[in-house]
């Protein structure tokens, strides 16, 4: 016994220390390691584009703000515009003095893929460990992110609009709320709504499918019945005001132009539709948590009632 007892603590003194300590750099070189490799696909895949797309379109409404004596009057804002349910464009505005147009653009675009992606990895590790989460965010930089008619839409823009902030408050509330923190949930909702209420809208579909939807399908399935019955009725009873019927000239010139209805989707896309519902399909299927599979199913039934009302 004494022979063997210092063999094992005055033979070999070095293996109860060194194993703990290499075991502990190993997994932090890891982690190093994946980290650089998700930034170096950041880097790659999702660059910056400039000022093109809708960017010129946000670009005008905060420079209408800086320079109102000579563009607010513009056609574009002299009959009203979406400027006035956003709070994206004083922030835009603001940034503009301070850095000039092109830096502003450029560091809003970075911060809001930056908040995009942190808000992502929140809500991925409330259903993972640190490591998966940190796989997914890289995962979910590398495929593609464009979706609808001819791809014309994305989740993840290399360009400047409100709809990257509000994407990323709304992952952030889902985070929020799984971590039990509701007024936070709440917080981030509401500061949505601000910059983007067509995205923050999602974030409450989304919870309503995650707390309704999946555990109670009859319950859902009889509000979101009774609230299309009630909208319907509204159109029909009350065909004025902001319940008119379309202009028949106006509807079909944004018929016109090829991507805001479903109906108007090409096979290809569909097909593109179909890689993450798939995905989604398999996560509902295989998930290996309950929460992995409940999220699964409300970003399925979520993205269904997005195709309904398209």
């Amino acid at each position: 016994m004494n022979s063997l007892s210092s063999t094992t603590t005055s033979g070999h003194p070095g293996d109860v220390l060194e194993k703990p300590a290499s075991n502990t750099l190993r997994a932090w070189l890891s982690v190093a390691a994946l980290s650089l490799l998700v930034l170096t696909t950041w880097i790659l895949q999702r660059p910056y584009r400039g000022l093109n797309h809708d960017s010129v379109l946000y670009t005008f409404l905060a420079l209408a703000r800086l320079y109102p004596a000579s563009l607010a009057h513009d056609v574009i804002l002299r009959f009203g515009s979406q400027d006035s349910y956003t709070f994206f464009s004083p922030l835009y505005a603001a940034a503009i003095r301070a850095l000039d147009l092109e830096p502003a653009a450029a560091l809003l675009t970075f911060f809001g893929q930056a908040a995009y992606f942190a808000a992502a990895w929140a809500l991925a590790r409330r259903a993972m460990s640190a490591r998966q989460a940190l796989l997914a965010v890289g995962l979910l930089i590398a495929l593609p992110s464009d979706y609808g008619a001819r791809q014309d839409f994305s989740y993840i823009e290399g360009f400047l609009t409100p709809r990257q902030m509000g994407e990323a408050l709304v992952l952030a509330s889902l985070a929020a709320t799984l971590a039990g923190r509701q007024i936070l949930c709440g917080v981030c909702l509401c500061a949505g709504m601000l910059l983007h209420p067509i995205m923050a809208l999602a974030g409450f579909v989304m919870l309503f499918c995650l707390y309704v939807g999946v555990p109670r399908p009859r319950v859902a399935l009889a509000l979101g019945s009774t609230v299309l019955g009630v909208s319907l009725a509204i159109v029909l009873l009350i065909p004025v005001g902001s319940f008119r019927p379309f202009d028949a000239t106006w509807l079909d010139l944004i018929d016109s132009f090829g991507y805001l209805f479903i109906s108007q989707w090409s096979i290809r896309d569909w097909a593109h539709f179909c890689v993450p519902a798939g995905l989604l399909v398999v996560g509902v299927l295989t998930g290996t948590t309950s929460l992995v599979r409940k999220l699964c199913a409300a970003a399925l039934i979520m993205a269904g009632c997005g195709s309904w009302q398209h």
